[in-house]
């Protein structure tokens, strides 16, 4: 593309008509040392990222050719544009990634202690879900209402479910049913 091709017919008459000077206009790349454009006013034929992956392409590993400034927050917000008559299909995994991507994600809703595949992904910080987890690392702040405390690993004086067998751990109580 060249650069009359990347000039903004709007934005051109809007300077020459008004005298004012759209701050990140800059089609050349003087100004900025990139052609730069402002937000919503990219020229045809290039595209963002994420714009290309929408159209299932890809830059096809050709570097940027433009790019886009704004203001957000005040700070300068950027992001490259891509030709679009350059851009590849994006790849497809083969049905032997799609399967490992499967088997993947099972392990991760499989809890490793009752050994059930669970609706959601098993969290890693306890390693168990959520009916095997310890009482310890699910009970709220205040410890109201589950019997026992977290400064010892006695339970108070709320009453235990029958079946249910209180096991001390390193300063937490954890409940485990009998089998």
């Amino acid at each position: 593309m060249t650069t009359t091709a990347l000039t903004n017919p709007f934005l051109e008459a809007l300077g020459q008509r008004t005298g004012i000077r759209v701050e990140f206009y800059d089609p050349t790349g003087d100004r900025y040392g990139f052609p730069t454009f402002p937000y919503h006013q990219v020229p045809e034929g290039l595209a963002t990222r994420r714009q290309l992956r929408a159209q299932s392409l890809c830059p096809g590993g050709y570097d940027p050719v433009a790019q886009i400034l704004w203001r957000h927050y005040g700070q300068i917000r950027v992001a490259y544009l891509y030709r679009r008559d350059l851009a590849t299909p994006k790849r497809v995994a083969t049905p032997a990634q799609l399967t490992a991507i499967s088997k993947a994600l099972r392990a991760r809703r499989t809890c490793p202690l009752c050994h059930q595949l669970k609706a959601y992904y098993i969290p890693r910080r306890t390693g168990a879900c959520l009916a095997c987890e310890p009482i310890g690392l699910s009970a709220p702040a205040d410890d109201k209402g589950f019997g026992y405390s977290r400064d010892t690993t006695e339970p108070t004086s709320a009453t235990v479910p029958d079946g249910v067998v209180l096991i001390p751990l390193t300063g937490r109580v954890r409940q485990e049913a009998t089998r």
